[in-house]
């Protein structure tokens, strides 16, 4: 079977807008995700320094006389990010002095948790996973650090949704 001229000009046009189009559809998607990315590592960073010193200074009054005190505070802040999914106190050793919810467990160091710095667990795709922030009291010691623990799920199915988006409209 042959082709004439206007058939294969017509194919070959059409192979090269579906080439364009599926590289367009490829950057943004690419762009896409790694916007999100870096909001959810911006409002990770940033739900972290805001919510420290609030949680800290409540376990740092509650903490002997009920944990139900420390479990409001830690969900009031936990309900303004979806993206945090728990909120752990560690002790300069390393082990868990406030822990809401038993289905998590960080996994962190004595050396993470005594640092003055805030340190970041990402997993293979670069993204972040937990935040562990240090307190400081209003003596300016060190006791203990908080851990948050980051769910990519909404980012996740953000871009899924973005995808399918791009895709149909490229099509």
């Amino acid at each position: 079977m042959r082709f004439g001229l206007r058939a294969r000009f017509i194919l070959l046009i059409s192979a090269v807008l579906l080439c364009v189009f599926a590289s367009a559809a490829y950057f943004l998607v690419r762009n896409v995700r790694i916007t999100q990315v870096n909001d959810l590592t911006r409002e990770s960073k940033a739900f972290a320094a805001l919510a420290t010193q609030p949680i800290g200074d409540t376990y740092t009054i509650y903490k002997d006389s009920g944990i139900i005190r420390v479990q409001q505070e830690a969900q009031q802040f936990t309900d303004l990010d979806s993206n945090v999914t728990n909120v752990e106190i560690v002790g300069l050793d390393g082990k868990t002095v406030y822990q809401p919810d038993t289905k998590f467990h960080p996994s962190v160091t004595a050396g993470q948790v005594e640092t003055f710095n805030t340190s970041y667990t990402t997993n293979r795709s670069n993204l972040i996973t937990q935040v562990i922030q240090p307190y400081f009291s209003a003596a300016n010691q060190h006791p203990f650090s908080i851990v948050y623990t980051v769910s990519d799920k909404e980012l996740v199915q953000n871009v899924a949704r973005q995808e399918i988006d791009i895709v149909v409209f490229s099509l």
